[in-house]
């Protein structure tokens, strides 16, 4: 588990994406928000109440958004970036083939949940949120 202080005392306010992955394949999320383009992101989002860190977030959102589930141990964190109001925490979390399989087809706020190929999320890349796709390209996370 690789968790630091942050991680653990936590801040003030804070989003959390996780980059959902298997050997072959990733999960990923989009939705319609109204405005365009709509991208294909990670699951996740903001802080609510009575969440202690934003590994508690990120397992919450991957929960809600996906129907996978996660422990914080499996959380490795990516990227750690202010952004105006809040700190934004990207993880990556190793999950089974079998977790993929079972992604449920929508999230609990209407989020439609896509599972890609590595060709496919490398196809993806010009629909794919450009601050997440960065986080994970500067961490060699993004398929070359």
């Amino acid at each position: 588990m690789v968790l630091n202080s942050s991680l653990v005392k936590g801040e003030e306010d804070w989003t959390a994406g996780v980059f959902l992955r298997t050997p072959t394949r990733v999960v990923c999320v989009s939705e319609d928000l109204g405005r365009t383009p709509i991208y294909k992101k990670l699951p996740g989002g903001r802080k609510r109440p009575g969440e202690v860190n934003p590994a508690a977030t990120a397992v919450r959102e991957v929960a809600e958004e996906t129907g996978i589930r996660i422990s914080p141990e499996q959380l490795q964190v990516v990227a750690v970036q202010p952004r105006g109001n809040h700190t934004y925490h990207c993880f990556v979390a190793d999950i089974t083939e079998q977790d993929a399989d079972n992604a449920q087809k929508y999230g609990k706020g209407g989020e439609v949940v896509h599972v890609l190929t590595l060709a496919q999320l490398k196809h993806e890349a010009v629909n794919f949120m450009p601050p997440h796709r960065k986080a994970l390209e500067a961490k060699g996370l993004w398929p070359a």
